[in-house]
């Protein structure tokens, strides 16, 4: 119940202001005076009494409906204030755009994204906050918005707001209220998801190592250069490049280093080409280029030439200098194939052949090269079978002491009796075993059949002679090497004085320290150590300083025009002369008739080999050869 007055009523609620009560009043009275005249005057106590308490009565009603409609204000007040805050701080942006698209209200979740105080906001247009190059689509959705009855979306960035790091990037959602010529706006701020969208798409067609296209995106890429070359009448050329040696690097300097060089040898590679061709990781150290819109085949040899020469120049790692070089196969649109898979193979087969050459070099596909790349093929299906197989032999050709015409030493040569072919060349099947990883295990069944026939003729009257056996980069890249040998010799009980292993210059001459410390324990264990071709190198004098070398073999380049070629006499008797100051033994290599042998024997060389004295032959049978040498 209300209060209730000094003279016992209770009071009616009065207005605020008191002119407005007193005309209240006024108006009440003049209203009870009609009631009063009109009514019968009942002015018993009974009657007083009811009347009280039906004001009371009506009091407390008006106060119960008074205090519920307050409740009700007060909830609704509290539902507007939670109305607002989650409209302020909702994760979408809200705004309420007149049909110029001028800024009419927005929450502070949209002040936010734009980056200015929401005051500052109101009657500004929302085109101002768009990026340029999201400009032309917004346009799009405003064409769009206004002529439709429904929802319509778009997605662009916006402007980066002061101090952000990244500029956002949004999804908006419009509908046209056309009652009130406004629009409804929710703007999404899809910029993380953005991120990751175009992370996984990078990660998906992107090589993580060099940033490079990756070879879905290199196949994707192509097959739309074509569609375009096709269509303008043009040619394309698609470049096969594969870093020659590179595993070397890898087995002997670890894949920190390796990857360190592709790294840069992308980086060189791309500096040769313009930014429309493509430059793209294939796989592991095999890159391929798309050189599209070609009016003229002569820029391909440029390009091509520069990365040669490019990749030829020294890798500065660390603190190590590394050497690779590159074999690049060439083939063209339209003139080589039409299809996408038809260029890719023919440049890998071009690719193969620059390699067979010589490396460091391009080669373009020819015809010929599909024949010749079915025949690799076939020879790598045979070559793994080939020792499990039993196909692989060791023969033998003497090194003879030119001063006494006795064979002192012999070169162990592998032979592949093949099947079907009968017995292959060399130096058919010798590259390919290095190319697809097979130097390293034939390479440990020859030193283990010649030590096996060393320790053979160690035991027969007369026939203890050195044997020696060529090593390929390959073997010494790798660590133990030196130490398995040691075990093969050590299970023979053969000393190491009587093997030796024939290795290459560049192997001397490359600062690796793997190869350093093969080299060092093989020295060690008392196994001799030759330089095989010797004198054909850019550096072959810098090998002599090495002082791992106990045998130098020169040439069979240099021994064969010995007769008629007097540069080449002179520079034998120099290499001769200065390797016997230096403490090295000399073997020739490639001594065919005896005008040469007698040659070299007054130049003081000290051994000779060559078809002269004895082809190679199998070991069962060389000594009834050797017996009868001419002196």
């Amino acid at each position: 119940m209300g209060d209730v007055s000094p003279n016992g009523e209770t009071p009616v609620n009065e207005p605020d202001r008191p002119d407005e009560a007193a005309e209240l009043r006024g108006r009440a009275e003049s209203l009870l005076r009609e009631q009063q005249r009109d009514a019968p005057v009942n002015c018993d106590a009974a009657g007083m009494n009811r009347l009280v308490h039906e004001l009371q009565v009506h009091q407390i009603e008006l106060e119960l409906q008074n205090a519920e409609l307050t409740h009700a204000r007060d909830e609704i007040e509290d539902g507007l204030r939670r109305y607002t805050e989650l409209y302020d701080f909702a994760p979408v942006a809200y705004l309420t755009l007149d049909y110029d698209f001028v800024i009419r209200q927005i929450n502070l979740t949209g002040a936010t994204l734009l980056g200015i105080e929401r005051s500052l906001l109101i009657g500004r247009p929302f085109k101002q906050f768009v990026a340029p190059d999201g400009r032309s689509d917004f346009a799009d959705f405003v064409v769009r918005i206004l002529g439709s009855q429904g929802r319509e979306t778009c997605e662009i960035p916006l402007l980066r707001p002061g101090g952000a790091e990244t500029r956002p990037y949004v999804h908006i959602e419009a509908v046209a209220i056309e009652p009130e010529g406004s629009l409804r706006v929710m703007v999404f701020d899809i910029t993380e998801q953005k991120r990751l969208k175009e992370m996984i798409w990078r990660q998906a067609n992107y090589d993580p190592l060099t940033q490079l296209p990756n070879r879905r995106l290199f196949i994707d890429r192509l097959r739309h250069d074509l569609e375009t070359t096709h269509r303008a009448g043009q040619m394309l050329a698609l470049l096969f490049i594969d870093l020659d040696r590179f595993k070397e690097v890898n087995d002997t300097y670890g894949h920190d280093a390796g990857d360190k060089l592709l790294i840069e040898a992308a980086r060189r590679m791309s500096e040769c080409v313009r930014a429309t061709d493509t430059v793209a990781r294939f796989s592991g150290d095999e890159f391929t280029i798309a050189l599209s819109a070609l009016t003229e085949m002569d820029r391909i040899g440029s390009v091509a030439g520069d990365i040669v020469e490019a990749l030829a120049q020294p890798f500065v790692i660390g603190d190590a200098v590394l050497h690779v070089s590159a074999s690049i196969g060439i083939t063209m649109y339209p003139l080589d194939a039409n299809d996408m898979t038809g260029l890719i193979r023919n440049a890998d087969q071009a690719m193969y052949v620059a390699k067979a050459a010589g490396r460091n070099r391009f080669s373009y596909f020819t015809p010929s090269l599909q024949r010749a790349a079915q025949e690799r093929l076939d020879l790598i299906r045979d070559l793994r079978v080939a020792l499990p197989g039993g196909q692989f032999e060791v023969h033998f050709q003497p090194i003879v002491d030119l001063a006494t015409g006795r064979v002192v030493k012999a070169e162990a040569l592998l032979r592949w009796h093949h099947p079907q072919r009968g017995m292959v060349c060399p130096g058919a099947f010798i590259g390919v075993t290095e190319d697809v990883g097979l130097s390293g295990i034939l390479g440990d069944w020859v030193f283990a059949e010649a030590a096996h026939w060393a320790r053979r003729w160690r035991d027969e009257p007369g026939h203890a002679i050195q044997v020696s056996v060529n090593v390929s980069p390959m073997q010494f890249a790798i660590a133990g090497s030196a130490e398995r040998w040691g075990r093969m010799l050590a299970d023979l009980a053969l000393a190491g004085s009587q093997i030796g292993i024939d290795v290459t210059e560049g192997l001397l001459l490359n600062d690796s320290p793997v190869a350093a410390d093969e080299l060092r324990r093989v020295r060690e264990a008392g196994i001799t150590v030759a330089v095989d071709g010797f004198g054909t190198g850019q550096s072959a004098l810098a090998c002599l300083t090495k002082s791992e070398i106990d045998v130098i073999k020169i040439d069979r380049s240099l021994v064969r025009d010995l007769g008629t070629d007097a540069n080449d006499r002179a520079l034998i008797d120099g290499i001769i002369a200065m390797a016997h100051k230096l403490g090295i033994q000399v073997v020739a290599e490639g001594v065919e008739t005896p005008e040469q042998r007698d040659m070299l024997r007054a130049a003081g060389c000290d051994f000779g080999q060559g078809f002269l004295f004895a082809p190679p032959l199998p070991p069962e049978s060389v000594w009834a050869r050797w017996a009868t040498l001419p002196m």
